[in-house]
């Protein structure tokens, strides 16, 4: 979602018009369109507004930026790692964080594409999120969670048992499913040591942390209504999708 309110998505698929990024205004109706190569990955809204995409051309894969008011390309550099794992995500000065290649995490200007820093990405099949502290949690199903200091982009930790793609609340709780096997809510802190853990089995992306300290989420045919100690993280990136609105864009708050 556009900081206007636009709502700016984009299609696959194998025709011209299944591979295009579209804003649709509040009234409904098409503000613009841009044909792209396009990912699967999702949309975000940067700090100033600015659209934050993968994208891809003849010469490979691309993160790209452009303009939400007419779609024109701002800027556009190499990348290779375009797949849904790999979630953009903003500091709070606007600044891109993520994946750019299967073994590099990026930390850049919006405005003049300027390389903060860029170090060697422990895992690239990760999501990532963020804690007050400008902590970043990358999760691989594998390996267990990475923990990275946004500012220098230093690893501070590895192998941790956190949550999978997780929430994180005021405090720096971490809420989530710790096992596949056993998909029940889970809460952690930053080191994984359990606080809580409920024996509902749920949805593991397919949850949310209200501002009255309500957790919401599903299982297969039921929404539970779990009451807590915390609402969701203002800071940062408190999901991977940034808010509980879903809306990839780091002002929504």
């Amino acid at each position: 979602m556009a900081n206007n309110g636009d709502i700016i998505i984009k299609t696959t698929g194998s025709g011209s018009y299944y591979r295009a990024m579209y804003c649709i205004g509040n009234d409904g109706t098409m503000k613009w369109y841009r044909f792209i190569g396009s990912e699967n990955t999702e949309i975000v809204i940067g700090k100033n507004g600015e659209v934050i995409d993968f994208e891809h051309d003849n010469s490979g894969q691309l993160l790209t930026v452009s303009d939400s008011d007419n779609s024109s390309l701002l800027w556009s550099i190499p990348a290779n790692v375009a797949s849904a794992a790999n979630n953009i995500t903003i500091a709070d000065n606007g600044d891109i964080i993520t994946l750019i290649n299967t073994d590099s995490l990026i930390r850049i200007n919006p405005v003049n594409h300027k390389t903060i820093w860029k170090v060697y990405a422990a895992t690239s099949s990760d999501t990532k999120t963020f804690d007050s502290d400008d902590n970043m949690f990358l999760f691989d199903q594998f390996a267990g969670c990475y923990v990275y200091d946004i500012n220098s982009g230093n690893l501070i930790s590895s192998g941790l048992g956190l949550p999978q793609a997780p929430l994180i609340d005021t405090k720096n709780q971490l809420y989530g499913v710790l096992n596949d096997n056993s998909p029940h809510l889970s809460v952690t802190d930053k080191s994984g040591n359990i606080i809580w853990e409920s024996d509902v089995n749920i949805n593991r992306n397919t949850k949310a942390l209200s501002d009255d300290n309500v957790i919401y989420c599903t299982d297969s045919k039921k929404v539970y209504a779990i009451q807590n100690d915390a609402n969701l993280n203002k800071n940062g990136w408190a999901k991977t999708t940034h808010d509980n609105r879903n809306t990839n864009n780091v002002n929504k708050f």
